[in-house]
């Protein structure tokens, strides 16, 4: 499973929206480069969140960094 679909299966998993996790990614960066509900979209499809958001995305998804980027398939 590639980063994309984790995202997507651990969000929709929490049944939150795309807007509901950017808001909450958007509690770890402090405003500085803002995720919208595009952002998270785009990473669901195809482009892979820079460094800055890897961290956010594993603890609110309770896992780790090396989770999101491994390669499951």
């Amino acid at each position: 499973m590639t980063i994309h679909n984790k995202i997507k299966a651990l969000r929709e998993g929490r049944d939150w929206t795309q807007a509901h996790l950017a808001s909450r990614v958007n509690v770890f960066v402090g405003g500085q480069s803002p995720v919208s509900r595009q952002h998270v979209f785009k990473w669901e499809d195809s482009t892979t969140p820079s460094a800055r958001y890897l961290r956010p995305l594993a603890v609110i998804f309770e896992t780790t960094v090396d989770a999101l980027l491994g390669d499951d398939e």
